[in-house]
């Protein structure tokens, strides 16, 4: 076994070993998804699709497509958080027993790459019972890259922030992001929209939940927004791995 397969074989025994991340794992898609689709008006809004057109449908089947992102990103992102926090002198103890920085950043990376995967098949599944996609690969994809996105950015505020404030602008951001910015149901948008980690994927969720394809240009703007917020995390985790 490889040193990056046994950082990272190590790495999901631990988290498995957090209470707190184990419960967001599995208590805040079936909270967030059931909540919000059961206090939800059946009222039809209009919802207003990437690229021009819209659609009608009742609120709460948007309401839990605006959701859905929104619970992965924040499991995914309080995980990089904890990951880049909690393991840092883990880390620095694995670079000074022989390991490669890049093979502890990678495990680690895998770490946040395995619960993104794996809290996106949970909550396409809670979503399902109230939804039914029109294209559910682009709408799963939006969600994973959500996830993926907002797991990085964790990482990299882990590097300026302690965990207490981390996990307030880790909870706050994804729900204003999308909730605020991307909302569907609001016919303008805000230029800083663009900006924010939750546009491409909100896009992606509401394209494959609504209009029934897969928007390519918001998946591709999505990758490269995901690769930069990763180099910066990447760094993070560099910089917290090396020794003092």
């Amino acid at each position: 076994m490889s040193r990056t397969a046994t950082a990272l074989r190590l790495g999901l025994r631990e988290y498995a070993r957090t209470p707190v991340l184990l419960a967001l794992f599995a208590f805040l898609p079936v909270y967030f998804v059931a909540v919000f689709a059961s206090v939800a008006p059946s009222t039809l809004v209009p919802v207003h699709l990437p690229g021009g057109g819209t659609v009608t449908r009742a609120t709460a089947d948007a309401v839990v497509v605006l959701v859905a992102p929104i619970v992965t990103a924040l499991v995914v992102g309080i995980t990089g958080l904890f990951v880049l926090r909690a393991t840092a002198d883990a880390d620095s103890r694995l670079v000074i027993a022989g390991y490669d920085v890049r093979s502890v950043v990678l495990a680690r990376f895998g770490v946040l790459a395995v619960v993104a995967l794996v809290e996106t098949v949970v909550t396409v599944a809670v979503a399902l019972a109230f939804v039914s996609p029109d294209h559910l690969g682009g709408f799963a994809l939006g969600i994973l890259l959500a996830g993926a996105t907002y797991g990085a950015v964790g990482v990299a505020v882990g590097v300026v922030l302690d965990r207490l404030s981390g996990v307030y602008v880790m909870l706050f951001g994804p729900t204003l992001d999308v909730f605020l910015f991307q909302n569907p149901m609001t016919g303008s948008t805000s230029d800083v929209a663009a900006l924010l980690p939750g546009h491409y994927a909100s896009e992606l969720v509401v394209a494959g939940a609504f209009a029934g394809d897969l928007p390519v240009e918001s998946l591709g703007w999505g990758l490269v927004y995901l690769l930069g917020v990763g180099v910066v995390a990447g760094w993070a985790f560099v910089r917290s791995a090396r020794p003092a």
